[in-house]
């Protein structure tokens, strides 16, 4: 504990100032430090620092002596009662989503866990090429557009008697011809039909 004592009068002025003092030799030391101005009958003013203790006075140095004492016992039994540095226990607050829980997130209350989505079943014609339109069926044909601005690649699904198909983008009309050498009989990409040549 420090301390630091400053003692004037109108004909002697002082201050002491000690870094380290101990619970034996405090009393001793402002004892002494006081018995330099003598038995002064005029009335001083004092102040002492030590740490947050600051006394102000005015009378005899003996009565000074024992309020500056007080005051430091004072001080030092409440920085005896505080914990030490190694006594306290620091608790650090828990990161935010540190642990799991069963309770839903913020995110999940706000705006919705996030839905899964099923894959749809495919449909039978996407394995069979054939799709049935009102009980007829219509067959799997691939086109390529031979337009030079649209150049569309698209299915489409026709009769099986259909001679021309018109592209979805520009319109132009193709014809129609066998993906294979045999009727109805798929090729390798699963078509029916290749309409790629424009009608003339």
């Amino acid at each position: 504990m420090a301390i630091r004592l400053s003692f004037q009068t109108e004909k002697k002025q002082g201050t002491l100032l000690i870094s380290d003092a101990s619970e034996s030799n405090k009393s001793d030391v402002i004892r002494g430090f006081f018995s330099l101005f003598g038995s002064e009958k005029e009335p001083v003013q004092t102040t002492v620092y030590s740490h947050e203790i600051v006394v102000h006075s005015q009378g005899k140095p003996e009565e000074l002596q024992k309020k500056v004492s007080e005051a430091i016992n004072q001080r030092l039994q409440q920085l005896e009662s505080r914990p030490s540095k190694d006594e306290v226990e620091i608790k650090k607050p828990e990161l935010i989503n540190s642990t799991r829980t069963l309770n839903p997130t913020i995110g999940e209350m706000i705006g919705g866990a996030p839905q899964q989505e099923v894959p749809p079943e495919e449909p039978e014609w996407y394995q069979t090429g054939i799709k049935n339109k009102e009980g007829v069926p219509h067959y799997k044909l691939r086109y390529w557009c031979k337009n030079p601005q649209c150049r569309d690649r698209s299915n489409d699904y026709i009769k099986e008697d259909q001679k021309t198909v018109s592209c979805r983008k520009c319109g132009q009309e193709l014809l129609v011809r066998q993906a294979t050498d045999e009727h109805l009989k798929r090729d390798e990409w699963g078509n029916f039909f290749i309409a790629d040549k424009p009608v003339i």
